[in-house]
């Protein structure tokens, strides 16, 4: 029970974190939307796709192997020399992918930007990805010994900093898109310059050696395609649309895409604590059964819920939001959230992968999703447009779940045994209320389809305590609540 406390508590914690780092960003849309056009934001959108693409080739996956590494470690010195390992390789990137960027700025930014003056926002983006990636071993680092505390400090003081540095910038001296990119620089910098300081108050601190530099290459190597595919399937819409129609459809499909991942605050939260969750059974594997059924139906109601009050939430929030040639932004929010749970569902069914020691399968997966995705966005995105990229991704999502189910079910000894029939029953009734309500709203006004929206959430809940929830996982909830009510009152 304690390991499982300490998740949901870590979960919390993390969510928190990024929540409030993802709030801070999008409280600026109201400004950005009066002093921005929508290709700009298409521009903007292209930036975001270059910072990716660059991410990935120049981070090589390390950061999805650097937890396999680390975890295999029995000293705090050993794994002090992983993750300053980590740090020397991604500076190398980072040099190297400044370089580079530089190079080829001019011929990039009239390649996506559509205009080669454009040039320095690339170089200002390369930047920004360069002084990420030194950074990012140590925030994992902070993850893998739970230190959920720091990486809450580090979210949300980055974006205090940043966001009125981009607005003034914007908004008072009419920097236009340079603006954003000083605040994607800022970002970069103040992430780098945090997490250095909390690890070397906290924690020790080791320079990098060769072979555990080599060690990490040799466990990330057969990870990079994934990553490289984790990556392609999420922005992918972003280039579909841009081939395939304007930077104003990609600008407007990129804020409702912004507003849509906001899920990503939970399922990144998830994700931050479920993936050295269960890689620390790696030696305990039969203890993991129970455990791991529970959450699987635990996360999938909450995900539908959340899924249900992004489609519920995302009319109001763009209007509210955005000026009134942006609305039309909403209608890709609701399905982004869908797209984003699909896939993060897809990682609770994976655990097996890393215990029958497959883990380059999971590239095998991605490989096949991708193929799904580009075949579906091709057909969606000249039809409907920024909902077609949308549904894109959802069609990559569930091809995922389906052909993970498949090799799961083929595994005769699978520790990863889930409760299926609860599982099947969720998404019933998830996916019922969800296109309920887009039903509903079709033909009624903003308030009246909202309301609506509020009596679905309802009603999915009650179904998930009463048919989904069984006494074992209810006794687990109330359980987790008490404990923090004490807590709560210490406090006060």
């Amino acid at each position: 029970m304690s390991k499982s406390y300490s998740f949901m508590s870590q979960v919390f914690i993390f969510g928190l974190g990024i929540g409030v780092n993802r709030l801070l960003w999008l409280l600026a849309l109201p400004v950005l939307s009066s002093f921005l056009i929508a290709e700009d934001f298409g521009r903007i959108a292209s930036l975001t796709v270059i910072g990716v693409v660059l991410r990935t080739i120049f981070g090589l996956g390390i950061f999805s192997s650097l937890g396999i590494v680390y975890f295999d470690k029995d000293t705090p010195q050993q794994r002090a020399k992983v993750i300053g390992s980590a740090v020397t390789f991604a500076a190398c990137g980072g040099v190297l992918l400044v370089l580079l960027s530089t190079q080829f700025a001019t011929s990039l930014a009239e390649r996506f930007l559509d205009n080669a003056d454009f040039h320095h926002l690339i170089i200002l983006q390369s930047v920004a990805v360069a002084l990420q990636l030194i950074s990012e071993p140590m925030l994992l680092r902070l993850q893998f010994d739970k230190q959920a505390i720091s990486y809450f400090f580090v979210a949300v003081a980055l974006p205090i900093i940043g966001v009125p540095i981009m607005l003034i910038l914007i908004a008072y001296f009419d920097f236009g898109i340079l603006g954003w990119c000083v605040g994607q620089l800022i970002n970069g910098a103040g992430q780098l310059i945090l997490a250095a300081f909390i690890l070397g108050k906290t924690r020790t601190i080791s320079l990098g050696t060769f072979p555990y530099i080599l060690q990490i290459i040799r466990f990330s190597l057969p990870l990079w395609p994934s990553v490289s595919l984790t990556y392609f399937m999420q922005y992918s819409g972003h280039y579909f649309l841009k081939e395939l129609s304007n930077l104003e459809a990609l600008g407007l499909y990129s804020l409702g895409f912004s507003l849509g991942m906001v899920m990503n605050l939970f399922v990144s939260a998830f994700g931050t604590a479920w993936v050295p969750y269960f890689q620390s059974f790696q030696k305990q594997q039969k203890e993991a059964t129970d455990k791991f059924s529970q959450i699987a139906v635990f996360y999938l109601c909450a995900l539908g819920g959340l899924v249900l009050l992004a489609f519920v939430f995302a009319r109001p929030t763009v209007y509210l939001l955005m000026e009134p040639q942006f609305f039309d932004a909403y209608r890709v929010v609701g399905l982004i959230a869908l797209a984003q749970a699909l896939f993060a569902f897809w990682i609770v069914l994976q655990p097996v992968l890393y215990f029958n020691k497959r883990v380059s399968l999971i590239s095998l997966f991605q490989g096949s999703g991708a193929v799904c995705i580009s075949l579906s966005s091709w057909f969606f995105v000249p039809i409907f447009g920024p909902e077609g990229a949308a549904y894109g991704s959802i069609a990559g999502g569930i091809f995922l779940i389906l052909i993970q189910i498949s090799y799961n079910a083929s595994q005769q000894e699978n520790v990863c045994a889930y409760d299926w029939r609860r599982l099947a029953v969720s998404f019933v009734f998830t996916g019922i209320a969800i296109q309920s309500y887009r039903l509903f709203e079709q033909d009624n006004g903003i308030w009246a389809s909202f309301g609506f929206g509020i009596f679905c959430f309802v009603f999915l809940a009650v179904l998930s305590w009463f048919v989904i929830l069984n006494t074992e996982n209810k006794l687990l909830i109330k359980q987790y609540i008490r404990r923090k009510q004490p807590a709560a009152s210490e406090t006060k």
